[in-house]
């Protein structure tokens, strides 16, 4: 994912929230070694209280209790997830927890049932037919896109009372929050320029005179495009990478060819995987989570309403349809 190319740089891989880790720090090993350390332990700190995995987390006893006070941590992630919900129009939504585990998400990812190559080339052509932004426009129930809009938890000080059946699943969000959270300690600590990618959720802190960061994204088609980042954050959302066999189709999809397949994007308007022509999409953002919530949103929309709304928004994208063709916007449009 990032070019290293200087001596003076440190690098440390690592697993952590479910995923490949990454920390790059421009410093040599043996400055970077004490603040790789602590970033590491912090990292580990976070998992343990935000994962939905394990049943004595901090986030897991608030599903489970349905109500709780949380710690400032927990309160911080939930009161963004609230805002950006707000912002999205009910798109980006954590409460969706018991979807994903409806969808077959309910252990880790590398626990389950991997779709084949085959399976994997039929679900990029049936999402090319149903999951463009006419097929989504003209299939969109009345109504069903304000009722997706509800909030799912309510926050009064520090307590949190979940609605209904709602499980908050908080995912992309909580890399993201933390790729930018100990980046921007890293560098506070260390005085360095900091690079830290949690599964592909990257956040960027550059000291003043120092050079941007270089990261690789994918173009589609097999292509990639070097994009320098100083400030910020860069994250991708997709379903081409993250999806899993849950069985025979159920037979309730109307799309009776898409309900064998699932992946971890859920729609809040139809509480089911997405159907979306957006193969992945890549936005760089002003931070890694903003990054992530708007690439989450715009995804759920297809590509030509998506490549329209990241217009009207000023977001820069990278938007590769199931058919691999990519539409740029924002800062990468062509001219």
């Amino acid at each position: 994912m990032t070019s290293i190319d200087s001596q003076h740089v440190t690098v440390h891989d690592f697993r952590v929230m479910g995923t490949d880790a990454r920390i790059v720090l421009r410093a040599p090993e043996a400055d970077a070694a004490p603040f790789l350390e602590e970033a590491v332990r912090e990292l580990q700190e976070l998992q343990e209280r935000l994962t939905r995995f394990d049943p004595s987390s901090e986030l897991e006893q608030l599903n489970d209790a349905r109500t709780a006070h949380v710690s400032p941590v927990l309160l911080e992630l939930l009161e963004a997830a609230r805002d950006y919900q707000a912002q999205t129009e009910g798109r980006f939504n954590v409460g969706l927890g018991t979807k994903l585990i409806a969808a077959g998400y309910d252990q880790t990812f590398t626990q389950l049932r991997t779709v084949d190559d085959a399976t994997r080339s039929d679900l990029h052509e049936r999402m090319l037919t149903h999951g463009s932004s006419d097929a989504k426009a003209s299939s969109a129930p009345a109504g069903a896109a304000t009722a997706a809009a509800a909030a799912s938890f309510d926050i009064d000080g520090d307590r949190v009372l979940l609605h209904g059946d709602a499980r908050i699943d908080l995912g992309g969000l909580a890399k993201g929050w933390s790729a930018d959270r100990i980046a921007q300690r890293l560098r506070e600590r260390s005085g360095c320029s900091v690079l830290v990618s949690l599964g592909g959720d990257v956040g960027i802190q550059v000291v003043d005179g120092d050079e941007p960061w270089p990261i690789s994204a994918s173009v589609g088609d097999g292509g990639e495009m070097t994009l320098a980042l100083a400030f910020g954050g860069l994250a991708t959302s997709g379903w081409d990478g993250r999806m899993w066999m849950r069985g025979e189709a159920s037979g309730d999809d109307p799309r009776d060819d898409l309900s064998d397949v699932a992946h971890h994007v859920i729609d809040p308007v139809t509480g089911a995987p997405a159907v979306t022509d957006i193969a992945r999409i890549t936005v760089i953002g002003a931070s890694c989570v903003d990054a992530e919530v708007w690439a989450k949103a715009l995804m759920l929309v297809g590509a030509d309403a998506a490549a329209r709304e990241a217009t009207e928004r000023g977001i820069t994208a990278i938007i590769v349809r199931a058919d691999g063709s990519c539409i740029l916007t924002g800062a990468l449009a062509p001219a």
